[in-house]
C-alpha cells in the first residue's frame, strides 16, 4: 500500500497546524456520529451520492489496487449537519461492489450514518489515519481517511471537517 504525497500519517498532523479543539476530533477512534450527535443532537445527515462510481487514484493508491482489478466500486458522499451548519463531508468507496460483498448492507443505509453500522459488526477492523489538506473532490482544511476490513473486503472512507470556528467546530 502507497500514501499519495498529500497524504500525511502519525504525528506529521502536527505540520498541519490543527486547532487544539479539531485536535481530539482528528484522532477519534470510536464513532465520529456519536461524537457529532454529543455536541449537536439535532444532527442530520444529507446523502449526496450513493451509486455505483469509480476510485480515485489516491484510493486506488492507498487500497494498493491496481486500476484493472478494481471491479465495480460503491460510491457514498454524505454531508452532516449540526446546530444548522455543514460539520462533516464524507466519502465511502467500496472496490470489488456485489451482493457478495460484505459491506453489501451499506447501500441500504439511506440517510442513516455509516457509523451505525461499521461500530456495531464484530469482526471490522480498522487502519491508522492518514491526514490532508488537499483533497481534489472537496473543498478541505483538514482531512482524515482509514480503511476498514470486514471478512477480507476494504472500506476506505474520507471524512472532511467542515464549518470549523475557533470555539467549537
Amino acid at each position: 500500500m502507497s500514501i499519495p504525497p498529500h497524504w500525511l500519517r502519525g504525528p506529521d498532523l502536527d505540520r498541519f497546524g490543527v486547532p487544539p479543539v479539531l485536535q481530539p476530533w482528528m484522532h477519534e477512534r470510536g464513532s465520529l456520529t456519536v461524537r457529532l450527535r454529543q455536541e449537536w443532537p439535532d444532527l442530520r445527515l444529507q446523502v449526496l451520492r450513493e451509486e455505483p462510481g469509480a476510485l480515485l487514484a489516491d484510493e486506488i493508491a492507498r487500497l494498493g489496487l491496481d486500476a484493472d482489478e478494481v471491479g465495480t466500486v460503491w460510491v457514498r458522499e454524505v454531508q452532516m449537519w449540526g446546530g444548522g451548519r455543514p460539520r462533516l463531508l464524507a466519502r465511502t468507496a467500496i472496490p470489488h461492489w456485489g451482493p457478495e460483498n460484505p459491506w453489501a448492507a451499506v447501500a441500504m443505509l439511506g440517510a442513516r450514518p455509516l457509523g451505525e453500522l461499521l461500530f456495531t459488526w464484530p469482526g471490522v477492523e480498522r487502519s491508522d489515519f492518514e491526514w490532508s489538506t488537499t483533497l481534489s473532490w472537496a473543498p478541505t482544511r483538514w482531512a482524515r481517511r482509514c480503511q476498514f476490513d470486514h471478512r477480507g473486503a476494504p472500506l476506505l472512507l474520507t471524512e472532511v471537517f467542515t464549518g470549523i470556528t475557533s470555539h467549537t467546530f
